[in-house]
């Protein structure tokens, strides 16, 4: 798990993972006629968007996007992003749209729809594309200044977000309603694991497979604990690359992240998410500590006024990596091949990493 404990200092490193990259990294499209080009221009030209005069570039974001896709559009008038939604739902568009607007309304630090363009009129003439503010910066990366700008960001998106209507928002349950049947289904095809995911991932599902159903053992009672938090709209993947840093600002991504949820599952994960990629180049000492304690507090000041103990926080994030792993488990059962498996490792060591910094944290 790349984790180096030493007892008597109490010193803590974590090995970097995917998330603890350097970036956003945008590559130029080169290829005029290639399928993310010829995406654009059409949209382009179905909305009248076409100048002659205007000359541009593409590129696209790399990285691991499945739900929705981002192109940073450069032109000789303005940079902005086009992000392209993988599901053409007339409904779902409608609410992010609203989110959008909403987080313009209440000026908070994420990336605005651009001025002069209509997301009703993209709707209408069935794009799956909104337009929005380039925002410059890097990857949250950890550091004392990154987690106090974050904090701030983040504590203002969870008061302003109680008060938004969320009645069309997905709701994520705190953990699948079969996840038995997903767990035991998989387990029949144990023989199969090595084909899916390759000798090291297979041996490490092998191994860490007592604990997994040790927690999932452990799910029920622990649910019971989640379902007294009050439910509102919260980004529910606030990981290092949905972070961008610049400044003295910090930038909240990947809006179509925002479900309604039992705020311990969604904060629990952000609080550690982030300061697991803290500790993977800062050692758990008093002075991280200090810093990590004050993150906690100002990213709750404004939802924990119920006295829910600050071990929620944990099993809310454990029960989310829980819920993750086993939707990764459900979309590899068969001959299925889910788009997440390369993130099944990090979500293995992450039901461990939790508990590690739940210990250290709380003690």
């Amino acid at each position: 798990m790349g984790v180096k404990i030493n007892s008597f200092k109490k010193i803590m490193t974590l090995k970097e993972d995917r998330f603890s990259i350097d970036g956003p990294i945008w590559q130029e499209v080169q290829i005029k006629n290639s399928k993310e080009f010829e995406e654009v221009v059409n949209i382009f030209e179905k909305l009248n968007l076409i100048d002659k005069k205007v000359f541009f570039r593409i590129y696209h974001l790399k990285g691991l996007e499945i739900n929705s896709s981002n192109l940073m559009v450069q032109s000789n008038f303005k940079n902005f992003v086009a992000k392209k939604y993988n599901v053409s739902d007339a409904s779902f568009l409608n609410s992010q749209v609203d989110l959008y607007k909403f987080i313009k309304k209440k000026k908070l630090s994420g990336p605005y729809i651009l001025d002069g363009h209509m997301p009703e009129s993209f709707i209408k003439k069935n794009v799956d594309m909104l337009f929005l503010e380039y925002k410059k910066g890097q990857y949250y990366k950890g550091s004392f200044a990154d987690m106090k700008k974050a904090a701030s960001s983040i504590s203002n998106f969870i008061k302003e977000f109680q008060s938004f209507d969320s009645s069309k928002l997905q709701e994520i349950e705190i953990l699948q309603k079969n996840s038995k049947d997903i767990f035991e289904d998989f387990e029949l095809q144990k023989n199969s694991w090595s084909l899916k995911f390759g000798n090291e991932t297979a041996h490490l599902l092998k191994s860490e497979w007592g604990y997994i159903k040790e927690c999932l053992n452990n799910s029920s009672k622990e649910i019971v604990k989640i379902k007294k938090a009050k439910k509102f709209a919260l980004h529910i993947d606030l990981h290092p690359h949905n972070l961008l840093i610049h400044k003295d600002e910090c930038t909240i991504l990947d809006i179509d992240s925002i479900r309604l949820c039992h705020w311990p599952s969604a904060v629990g994960f952000t609080i550690f998410k982030l300061l697991r990629q803290s500790l993977t180049h800062l050692s758990y000492d008093r002075k991280f500590e200090q810093n990590a304690k004050k993150f906690i507090t100002t990213v709750t000041e404004s939802i924990n006024k119920e006295g829910i103990p600050g071990d929620v926080l944990f099993i809310g994030a454990r029960l989310e990596i829980l819920r993750r792993l086993l939707i990764i488990l459900e979309g590899n059962l068969g001959e299925k091949i889910s788009p997440w498996n390369s993130v099944l490792e990090i979500q293995m060591n992450a039901l461990k990493e939790v508990n590690l910094l739940r210990e250290l944290m709380l003690e």
